[in-house]
């Protein structure tokens, strides 16, 4: 019985740890979104990670635009208040 309890306890932090990551992406967008907003940028450079802690420059010519990944692989164009309405969304329906 404990050992079944143990491999079931674990099995629920680990899908707690996937919403909460989840849940940290979704503020991160909007911060994200915000920020721009706020500071008014048109373009941004940036450094992309590639993989495996592998990082290049990256410039973003037009800000008014981001691409937001909507799950199954799927990534939506919107703008930065249709990204911040979306990033709500999901989290309210993750919460």
């Amino acid at each position: 019985l404990n050992e079944r309890l143990k491999v079931d306890l674990q099995r629920v932090l680990d899908e707690r740890d996937r919403l909460y990551e989840r849940i940290a992406n979704c503020l991160e967008l909007r911060n994200n979104m915000k920020m721009l907003q706020e500071q008014e940028l048109t373009s941004l450079k940036t450094m992309v990670n590639l993989g495996c802690d592998f990082y290049a420059k990256a410039i973003i010519p037009d800000t008014s635009w981001v691409y937001v990944d909507v799950g199954l692989g799927f990534r939506v164009q919107m703008t930065l208040q249709e990204a911040v309405k979306f990033s709500l969304q999901r989290e309210e329906w993750l919460n």
